[in-house]
């Protein structure tokens, strides 16, 4: 069943989404790979702690082994969160400001991010993934407002189909493609 996290809860389950992007392509071509997991780690917990527990919300399993952060459209990082998040891509930061810059144009006007959601390797498959988004849809649907999300793996767009997403455009990056999802309200 699945229920907003809690503060306390962030440090695991930026470890299960440290587990799961670990082999992701864009985080392989964005995050060095000097201790590449550790970085990952990082990185969302501060996007968990910085963004999506004060501005957004976060939904987990009650045995944290899945999560989902949306981060409203207009949430945006300090400028010292900003130089963390910097350090942290490190010489990878130019191959992400490069991608960022073809993808952005491409970004419709949308009020909610579906920012990352993950699973542990072990709990994949049981639907759990589904839950904790759909839970934040659920509110992003009373609230009648859009969603908007990215991948970079070909085999995530059917889950993102069957939550009532739309492709709205594929970017072809120096790296990997960024297909962009929305979900209308």
């Amino acid at each position: 069943m699945p229920r907003p996290a809690t503060l306390s809860e962030v440090p695991q389950l930026a470890a299960v989404l440290a587990d799961a992007f670990t082999d992701y392509a864009w985080t392989r071509w964005t995050v060095p790979a000097d201790q590449h997991q550790d970085r990952i780690e990082t990185l969302q917990r501060i996007y968990l702690e910085e963004l999506a527990m004060p501005h957004g919300m976060v939904w987990t399993s009650d045995t944290l082994d899945a999560v989902a952060a949306f981060i409203p459209a207009t949430a945006a990082p300090t400028p010292a969160v900003l130089d963390r998040i910097t350090a942290l891509h490190a010489d990878r930061l130019s191959a992400l400001s490069e991608s960022e810059t073809l993808v952005a144009p491409h970004r419709p006007d949308h009020d909610w991010l579906l920012a990352t959601v993950g699973v542990a390797q072990p709990s994949k498959g049981r639907g759990l993934g589904t839950s904790v988004v759909a839970a934040g849809l659920k509110v992003i649907d009373s609230q009648q407002a859009t969603c908007l999300t990215e991948t970079s793996d070909p085999n995530n767009l059917a889950f993102y189909y069957r939550l009532g997403f739309e492709l709205t455009a594929t970017v072809k990056t120096a790296g990997p493609p960024v297909w962009i999802l929305t979900r209308p309200a």
